[in-house]
């Protein structure tokens, strides 16, 4: 679904990804890992088209999006769902209205949107949390109603800008299995982008690793998780769950 083909992306006279290629198909949940500044986030929004590419191919399900035309490209970003690392959440909205806010915005009825808003809370575990302001909630809840906005339009490519930030290991433990159940319920493809490997070792089925803007390995999780010393030396282990 995803080819992102010789991709570099400059922010004036720094190339924040340097001929980036990486291929996910249908049914993949792949991560990204690498140090701060790898270019993780960078590649996730050039992908979406937040950023656009300076060379290189991006084709998203048989769209190439350097040459979309704007009604292609809307059509794909609805079916794109985008966790931020800083969560972008509404500080005067509850969670409830904060999820419901996505669906609203593609015009699907207030009502309607509450009830969908409420299940996908459900869904993630903060039932008891549907009327409460972000400020009440943890940060691994937080982190929760993050995803459940993300994945509250059903997404077919979900993309997850480091959801593991800031949290402790058993939380970073809970978000990745909310982040495998949701990829397997879409059958879409899911790209998670993650300052450290632990986490998604038990669910993604590869891992890439990156460093200063381009894409360093490719490889099955298992092969990582034999490979964790090396991994951690390369990363340094000053990233979250680490």
């Amino acid at each position: 679904m995803i080819d992102v083909r010789g991709v570099t992306v400059r922010f004036g006279a720094r190339a924040a990804l340097r001929g980036a290629s990486l291929h996910a198909g249908r049914g993949e949940l792949v991560g990204i890992v690498g140090p701060a500044a790898a270019g993780k986030t960078v590649l996730l929004k050039t992908i979406c088209l937040l950023h656009r590419p300076d060379e290189g191919e991006l084709v998203v399900d048989g769209i190439d999006l350097i040459h979309a035309s704007p009604a292609e490209t809307a059509r794909l970003r609805s079916r794109v769902g985008f966790a931020f690392q800083n969560l972008a959440l509404f500080d005067r909205l509850d969670a409830v209205e904060n999820v419901a806010f996505v669906l609203k915005r593609r015009g699907i009825a207030p009502e309607e949107a509450r009830e969908r808003a409420a299940e996908q809370l459900r869904q993630v575990g903060l039932a008891a949390a549907l009327e409460k302001l972000p400020h009440e909630l943890s940060g691994g809840m937080k982190r929760r109603l993050a995803l459940a906005r993300a994945l509250v339009s059903r997404p077919e490519i979900a993309l997850f800008d480091d959801p593991f930030v800031g949290l402790d290991p058993v939380a970073c433990a809970r978000i990745a299995r909310l982040v495998a159940t949701s990829h397997r319920t879409m059958g879409g493809v899911t790209l998670v982008a993650a300052g450290d490997p632990a986490p998604l070792l038990d669910v993604a089925d590869r891992v890439v690793l990156m460093s200063d803007g381009a894409i360093e390995a490719d490889l099955p999780a298992r092969d990582f998780a034999d490979a964790a010393g090396a991994v951690a030396r390369f990363l340094g282990r000053t990233e979250a769950c680490a």
